[in-house]
Parts: C-alpha cells; sequence; structure tokens
C-alpha cells in the first residue's frame, strides 16, 4: 500500500521539478554581501517609512493646524493651511540641494580613502539624530522647527543614500543587476511593512498619535534600523585604501572635477540623466507631498496611516511582481512603464478628494515607485564600468539632488499662484518630458562611450 502511494506521488514530482528547479535558485538568492547591503535597505527604508515619510508630515499639518488660528500665522499673505504641501515640499526641496552640493565634495574624499561604507553609515546616524531630536520635541516645536529638524534629517540621509546606491555595483555582479536590485527592493519593502505594521500605524486607536506613542514609533524604528545596518558592516568588505597612490585630497577634488566633465561629454549618459532628473523631480515630489495634501483636505488620520501600511506592503509585493516581468520585456521598457504609471498617479492626486482616491494614488504611486528604484539603478549600472561605479552613481546623485530643486519649486509655485491641482499637473508634465528624453537614449554606446575614458 505504501509503495503504490508512493508510485502515485511519482507523477506530481516529476511534474513539480520545474518549479523545483525555480525555487532552488531562492534558497541561495544571494551572496553575504548581498545580503547585507539588502538589509542595509531594510532598515533604512523601513526606518525612513515611519519617521519621515509617514509620522513627520502628519505630524507636521497638526502643527500647522493649531498654530495658525492661535498665533494668526499664515504661511503666505492671504493663504492658509492647505498650502502645508507647498511648505513641506519646499523643505524637501532646500535639503535636496544642500544634499546635492555635498555629494560630489564627499565623493571625492570617499573615492580617494575607500570610505563608501562608512560615509554611508555616518550620514544615517546624522539622520537618525535629528529625527530622534524632532521625536522628543514633536509636541512643543513650532512648525517652523518641524520643517528645520526634518530637513536636515532627510539631507544628511538623502548624502547616505547616494553613497549606498554606488555600492550596488561592488556587490553585484552584471548578469544579476535585476535579481539583486527587485530582491532588494522586495526586503526593503516587507521589512518596512512588517515594523510598520508591529507599532501598529494601521490602528485607528493610535490615530492620536500621543507623545509616548510617536516615541517609541521612532525610537523602536531606530532600533530595527541598527539591527539590519550591522550585517553590511560586517560582510561588506571595501578594497583597502591603495598605499601606492600619494594623491592628496585636493588631488582626488581635481581629479574629482575632470571626471565629472568627462562625463558630461558622454551625450548617452547625459540624456539619461537628464530623463532622470526630469522624472524624478516629478516622483520624489509626489512622495513628498501626498500625505501632507491628504491630510490638508481632510482625509482622516487613521486612513493616512493605513495607507502608509498599505504602501510597504504593496512595495514588497510589486517588487517581486517587477522581477518576474523582467523575463519578458528589457529594463527600458520597464522604466518606461514606471514613468507612465508615475504620470498616472499624479493625475489621481490631482483629484484626490475621498478616501477611495487617496488609494488609488496609494496603489499606482507605489507600484510606480518599486519599478523606478530598481531599474534606474540596473539601468545606470548597465553604462557603468565597475571602475567608474561609484564616479558615475556619484554624478548621478549630485544632478538628481541639484536638480531635485526644480520640481518642489514648480509645484509650491504653481500651487501658489493657482491651486495644489495645477501643482500636480506641472509634475505630470515634467515625468512626460522625461519619458520622452529616456526614450532616445541608447544605453551601449553610453557604456561604449564610458570603457574608452580616462581620467588623468
Amino acid at each position: 500500500q505504501t509503495l503504490g502511494r508512493m508510485t502515485s506521488v511519482a507523477p506530481l514530482v516529476d511534474t513539480m521539478k520545474p518549479l523545483f528547479s525555480q525555487i532552488d535558485p531562492l534558497i541561495n538568492l544571494m551572496d553575504r554581501a548581498q545580503w547585507g547591503f539588502s538589509l542595509f535597505d531594510a532598515g533604512s527604508w523601513a526606518y525612513s517609512s515611519v519617521t519621515s515619510s509617514t509620522l513627520a508630515p502628519i505630524i507636521f499639518v497638526h502643527r500647522l493646524q493649531e498654530q495658525i488660528p492661535e498665533e494668526g500665522l499664515r504661511p503666505f499673505p492671504g493663504r492658509r493651511v492647505h498650502h502645508a504641501s507647498s511648505l513641506w515640499v519646499f523643505m524637501i526641496a532646500i535639503s535636496t540641494l544642500c544634499a546635492g552640493i555635498l555629494c560630489p565634495l564627499l565623493g571625492a574624499i570617499v573615492d580617494r580613502y575607500h570610505l563608501r561604507k562608512v560615509t554611508t553609515f555616518g550620514m544615517s546616524a546624522l539622520s537618525v539624530v535629528f529625527m530622534t531630536c524632532f521625536a522628543f520635541t514633536s509636541h512643543i516645536t513650532l512648525w517652523q522647527e518641524v520643517l528645520v529638524l526634518v530637513g536636515l534629517a532627510m539631507m544628511f540621509m538623502s548624502i547616505s543614500h547616494c553613497f549606498y546606491n554606488s555600492l550596488l555595483l561592488l556587490v553585484t555582479e552584471s548578469g544579476d543587476l535585476i535579481k539583486v536590485a527587485c530582491l532588494q527592493s522586495a526586503i526593503g519593502g516587507f521589512a518596512a511593512a512588517i515594523l510598520l505594521t508591529l507599532l501598529g500605524l494601521a490602528d485607528e486607536e493610535n490615530a492620536g498619535l500621543e507623545r509616548t506613542y510617536v516615541i517609541g514609533c521612532f525610537l523602536y524604528a531606530a532600533l530595527w534600523f541598527i539591527v539590519l545596518a550591522i550585517p553590511m558592516w560586517v560582510w561588506l568588505e571595501e578594497a583597502p585604501v591603495d598605499d601606492a597612490d600619494q594623491s592628496t585630497a585636493w588631488e582626488s577634488l581635481r581629479l574629482s572635477y575632470v571626471a565629472t566633465l568627462q562625463a558630461m561629454a558622454n551625450t548617452e549618459m547625459m540624456k539619461y540623466l537628464v530623463a532622470m532628473m526630469l522624472f524624478n523631480d516629478a516622483s520624489s515630489t509626489l512622495h513628498a507631498v501626498y500625505l501632507v495634501y491628504a491630510a490638508s483636505i481632510g482625509i482622516p488620520t487613521h486612513v493616512l496611516l493605513l495607507g502608509a501600511v498599505a504602501n510597504r506592503w504593496l512595495s514588497g509585493i510589486s517588487s517581486l511582481a517587477w522581477l518576474g516581468m523582467s523575463a519578458l520585456m528589457g529594463p527600458k521598457m520597464m522604466m518606461m512603464a514606471s514613468i507612465f504609471l508615475t504620470a498616472v498617479a499624479l493625475v489621481f492626486c490631482s483629484w484626490m478628494e475621498t478616501e477611495v482616491h487617496f488609494f488609488l494614488v496609494i496603489i499606482t504611486m507605489t507600484v510606480s515607485h518599486s519599478g523606478s528604484y530598481i531599474f534606474s539603478r540596473v539601468l545606470m549600472a548597465s553604462i557603468t564600468p565597475t571602475q567608474k561605479a561609484s564616479q558615475n552613481f556619484g554624478f548621478m546623485g549630485m544632478i538628481n539632488r541639484v536638480a531635485g530643486f526644480v520640481g518642489p519649486f514648480l509645484f509650491s509655485t504653481l500651487s501658489i499662484a493657482v491651486d495644489d491641482r495645477a501643482g500636480f499637473m506641472g509634475l505630470v508634465g515634467l515625468a512626460l518630458l522625461g519619458m520622452v528624453v529616456f526614450a532616445t537614449v541608447d544605453f551601449e554606446k553610453g557604456k561604449e562611450m564610458n570603457e574608452h575614458v580616462h581620467v588623468g
């Protein structure tokens, strides 16, 4: 009888062998350095999801609503609380601009002394310090002080991400770029979702955002970040400093300047960077402002928190979906699809009035963001020789952060001069212009041009 059962099971096992062959590589998804790289992102993403992406913007709107009637404050003459979106996004623009100015200056020294990992950790630590200060004083801070503290924290985290992204080529072979980028994004999304769920942000009883609850969320998020960052510190090893290289930090700065000029001569890479600049301006402004805007038009706090949690769960799921779809389409087509979805999310946001509209924004924005996060880095890596990883990713970070002032400035100007809907539609035009420029990029030609450039 047992033999009969084994015989009947055998065809089923044979049928499922192709499935097992697909699952088997997942058992050893990545090597230790790749796991460390991904887990750091999981900690960073989870921390930012709790602090700067969810609680900070909602607390800012609450402080603004409380203080305007008490003190007669007006963000702009004749304007009221509904311009919270403009104030918040302007703070994002300033912090991004400062990060963009600092990135190339720090990059030359970081490259010279092989300090990518140390700089990534150091900048992240500074961000956590300022966010923790905000958490402990959030019940008494003026709305202006909220903008300053959160702006400084976001500036340091932005610099950290610039150097962190340059590590992708150091831990990944070219054939594994899409797999590692998708899995890293999925791990980050699920880690953020788990932390947001464990903290109870989706629970209606926490919608009041009591001081002890807010402080607890920030501290637990910081602990989560620290624990998940440790593997990258232990497992990811940078090359030691070349003792034969006698160049000084000033010489490194000079070489960085020369490399920047040479990178600007690569027309295909510059077209790609301009396209990403336009798209990222629109996308990052949407992510910075959607919660503030939803709060200012009266979407209940518990719905905003539920949306933030749903955002992260969907981010993890959609990252795995992008991995599956990458077998059908190349990264360039996937990136174009992500840009188009971002334009759709901006249109939805411009017409948002109800909770249903809010969740439509969440769905389209999250799916598009996970795709663009994955494939923008994969495409940059495809155009970049390994020996120029830090240089090109740093240059990309510099352009995106310096030019990142454009999207928030456009949104703020249009929303103040007309209304918030006009601001969002301006961002739609920015995203679609980026897609048009992106469609003209020849990545093979760009890589050939990079490989034949030498800095001296």
